[in-house]
């Protein structure tokens, strides 16, 4: 059967708490979702938003849906002259600098096509930098130039053939670095460097082949090298291993070094990514998980790159991109993987019982139990044995007590003892003034205490004395969802006959429909649940859009694509302590704003 009804997915998506430690979780993008190959390098974003990437097979352009490769064509004097791309850098004319096996190439995005740079002899370009001077940095088989995009002129520097890397600060200093350990600082007064010499300072056998840098002051550079992170403050002539003083034993072979907004600084490296604080002396090593969907996908990392909306791009020598962004990780996630972790993908229900634990029902892998104090998973199977949950698939779930209630996919209701998490009863059609139906659809307590369980085929109230089920014949229809106001009623949603209301003290009922062309009323008959907010507005989740009706005035608002939402087919809705409203639709998770009335969107 169809899904129908996945709960509110989102729910167990936990809101990271401020100051709460929170894993990483990254995006990614490989050759399965268009890019040109998995082995990627420099990355930049021009002045359109368009995201850069290097790449061992080719040069990418994202533009946030889909990426545009562009690649050497045989006979094309127009297209890039080599697939082999190591450094990328867009000058003030909007033009991009491409550096690759072969020499520099030029990017014009008016005519699309590419032009050799012919005042650097071709050969391997491995970094392209610019300065605030109009300066174009290039390294080419180890040389490092300068060319003047205002006079036209190149400067060749060090004919040594040593130069492995170049950083230009925030403030715009120009540094430069070479294979033997030596720092050179650039003055634009007088166009020449300034040498620093830290090799043999940091230890014998200090190796010196690969050297990254970052400004962290106007007086202290953060440098990687093959072995440690050493901090160098050139004003003062001190040089310090920052590996000791975060008490890490192990080498950090560092690839990139990138200075955050919060004083932190990421290093991308040979054994993954570190997240470096220097004032608090303390570094989270980040690492690829095999099971972990949301994980850097390789621990060779050989760029990091943070575009003008806030995320951070790193690149990897064989798992292709990786995205980070703050929006991605103000949520937990909860998934299969080895060890204690949650033993499904389909979240369907989540209910809490008296002893602050949190119930799981999956429509794939049966029930789970969280202990919120201790973060251990306990998951419980439809095993075939005795005391254990009738099926996989799972829907309604209510705690009762020192009892919990299960409803299943086509195969009845269970019964389970909190005190010794054993299914002790189950009901099923076969049984004697039972239940119509082996769906259960959903479960509800009311203030009354009594059990109410909505099925395929209608609404049924346990009886705790008989022990057996009472049809509720007004609500003769497919359950969808139910909710019980303060003043008794119960509003129940169905799936293709719209919303029925009924009092059992007042005996007042009734039934909302959704009218063709009827803008203001509800927006369809295929309701997936109810919610009442803390104002007393009634929430419809429905297929085709989110209905919100204030039953004194018996009035609607409606929500859709067109007012903010990711999509028309709702699930759940929760409001928050702060009286925003969580919503899950087919597409992710909207967050309506209960004072400006607008919605941010979340997805995967």
């Amino acid at each position: 059967m169809k899904n129908l009804i996945i709960t509110i997915y989102f729910v167990f998506f936990y809101l990271a708490c401020a100051g709460q430690n929170t894993p990483f979780y990254f995006k990614n993008y490989q050759v399965s979702d268009g890019l040109s190959g998995n082995a990627t390098g420099d990355i930049i974003q021009d002045k359109k938003g368009f995201i850069w990437i290097a790449s061992r097979n080719g040069l990418n352009r994202f533009d946030g849906n889909s990426f545009k490769i562009f690649r050497n064509q045989p006979g094309d004097s127009t297209s890039l002259g080599s697939n082999s791309v190591f450094s990328l850098y867009e000058d003030e004319q909007e033009k991009l600098w491409v550096g690759t096996h072969e020499g520099v190439y030029l990017y014009n995005p008016v005519s699309d096509k590419f032009s050799p740079f012919k005042l650097v002899k071709p050969g391997e370009v491995t970094m392209i930098r610019g300065d605030r001077q109009g300066g174009v940095w290039i390294i080419s088989d180890y040389n490092l130039y300068r060319y003047d995009s205002r006079t036209g002129k190149i400067r060749a520097f060090f004919r040594d053939g040593n130069t492995i890397s170049i950083h230009v600060s925030r403030k715009g200093v120009v540094w430069a670095a070479n294979n033997r350990g030596v720092i050179r600082r650039f003055s634009h007064q007088t166009e020449n460097f300034t040498e620093y010499d830290i090799s043999g300072r940091v230890g014998k056998n200090e190796v010196f082949t690969n050297m990254v840098m970052q400004a962290v002051s106007d007086s202290a550079l953060l440098i990687g090298n093959m072995n440690h992170i050493l901090l160098f403050n050139y004003k003062k002539g001190t040089i310090a291993d920052v590996s000791d003083q975060v008490a890490h034993n192990e080498d950090i072979h560092a690839h990139a070094i990138y200075a955050d907004n919060n004083g932190e600084f990421w290093l991308g490296s040979e054994s993954g990514l570190y997240i470096l604080d220097l004032k608090g002396k303390k570094m989270t090593h980040i690492v690829r998980q095999k099971y972990n969907p949301y994980s850097i996908t390789d621990n060779i990392i050989n760029a990091i790159f943070r575009d003008r909306e806030g995320g951070i791009w790193i690149s990897t020598q064989f798992g292709g991109m990786n995205y980070y962004s703050s929006q991605l990780n103000r949520f937990h996630k909860y998934f299969p993987q080895p060890g204690n972790s949650i033993s499904g993908n389909l979240i369907h229900e989540i209910c809490k019982d008296q002893y602050g634990r949190l119930w799981i029902g999956t429509e794939d892998a049966g029930l789970n139990q969280l202990n919120l104090k201790t973060g251990r998973f306990e998951s419980y199977l439809a095993d075939g044995k005795k005391g254990s949950i009738a099926y996989r698939n799972l829907h309604g779930l209510v705690a009762d007590g020192d009892h919990l209630w299960i409803g299943t996919y086509e195969h009845g209701l269970d019964v389970m003892d909190l005190r010794t998490n054993k299914v002790v009863r189950h009901y099923t059609t076969r049984l004697p003034n039972s239940f119509g139906s082996n769906f259960i659809v959903t479960l509800y307590k009311t203030r009354e205490s009594d059990i109410l369980v909505g099925t395929w085929s209608g609404l049924y109230k346990y009886n705790r004395k008989t022990d057996d089920f009472t049809r509720l014949e007004f609500f003769d229809t497919q359950i969808q969802g139910i909710h019980e106001d303060k003043e008794g009623t119960l509003w129940v949603a169905s799936y293709g006959g719209g919303v029925y209301y009924f009092n059992p003290k007042s005996n007042k009922k009734g039934r909302i429909q959704h009218v063709a062309g009827k803008t203001d009323g509800l927006l369809d008959n295929y309701i997936n649940s109810v919610y009442q907010s803390s104002q007393g507005d009634l929430w419809f989740c429905t297929e085709h859009g989110l209905s919100r009706y204030n039953a004194v005035t018996q009035k609607f608002r409606n929500y859709r694509v067109e007012n903010g939402l990711p999509d028309d087919q709702v699930f759940r809705v929760l409001e928050d302590d702060l009286g925003n409203f969580w919503i899950s639709t087919s597409r992710g998770l909207a967050m309506l704003d209960s004072n400006t009335g607008k919605f941010t969107n979340y997805n995967k």
